[in-house]
Order: C-alpha cells, then structure tokens, then sequence
C-alpha cells in the first residue's frame, strides 16, 4: 500500500533520524527534486498544523514528502 509506505518514511524521518541525518537526506533531496514554487508552498501551507511554518519549514516538509512519495511508490 503506497500510503502506508508513504507515511512509515514520515514515521521513520521524524522519530527515529537524528537532526543530522535528516539535513543530510534533506540536502540530497535538494539536488534531486526541483525546488518548491510559490504555489506548491502554499498548497502545503494550507494543510491542517501547517498554517504557521515559514519558508524554509516548508522548503523542508516539500522535500520530505517528495522523498515520502517516492518510498511510497517503491514498495
């Protein structure tokens, strides 16, 4: 189930990563993904508990749900 998938990435990258191996997934995600525009930006601001992140959290939450996609569509 890509969903499930999708969200074990989430599980995995939030809880078990440290604060240095996620930068480092998220700079390698950087080199791989185009960067988000202002409208992906906002479509992820809109989503319920992200009302308040600024830019560059939501740079981050772009790149960590492209790389949840693609785990997702792996299995």
């Amino acid at each position: 189930n890509q969903t499930l998938f999708h969200e074990a990435f989430h599980g995995v990258f939030r809880n078990i990563l440290s604060n240095t191996e996620r930068i480092a997934v998220l700079n390698e995600a950087q080199v791989k993904y185009d960067a988000p525009d202002a409208a992906r930006l906002e479509f992820l601001r809109q989503a319920p508990g992200n009302e308040k992140l600024n830019i560059q959290a939501l740079t981050q939450l772009h790149y960590e749900e492209r790389l949840a996609d693609d785990f997702g569509q792996s299995k």
